[in-house]
């Protein structure tokens, strides 16, 4: 069974909202905020575009729920991830863990952001 304690994020999940006709600008749209663990896996530094940009790999666990998918995002206070896997628990239901991507690049844009 999954610990309510455990639990000790809030995070808001996004996806991409529709373009309007004649609309440029990316932008997105929450899907849920629920409580989450965050767990940095790795994190390194690359050379791109002739600058060097920070990478990180993280493991976010929510509760079992089937709306996730790749592509979408994760935020945390000012951090940004995206979702690259979603690995969830079928055979208890129980989580989802979401195996995410941040950098300096990708980050979704500020809004009405929770922080804890």
């Amino acid at each position: 069974m999954l610990k309510a304690g455990s639990l000790d994020r809030t995070v808001r999940i996004e996806r991409q909202a529709e373009a309007k006709p004649g609309e440029m600008d990316i932008r997105w749209e929450t899907v849920a905020t629920v409580p989450a663990n965050i767990r940095m896996l790795s994190g390194k530094e690359v050379l791109a575009a002739d600058s060097n940009i920070s990478l990180g790999t993280a493991s976010i666990r929510i509760r079992f729920r089937r709306d996730v998918k790749a592509g979408m995002h994760v935020v945390h206070g000012d951090a940004g991830f995206r979702i690259k896997a979603v690995q969830p628990d079928y055979a208890g239901r129980e989580y989802v863990d979401l195996i995410c991507q941040t950098d300096d690049f990708h980050l979704p844009p500020r809004g009405n952001d929770e922080s804890d």
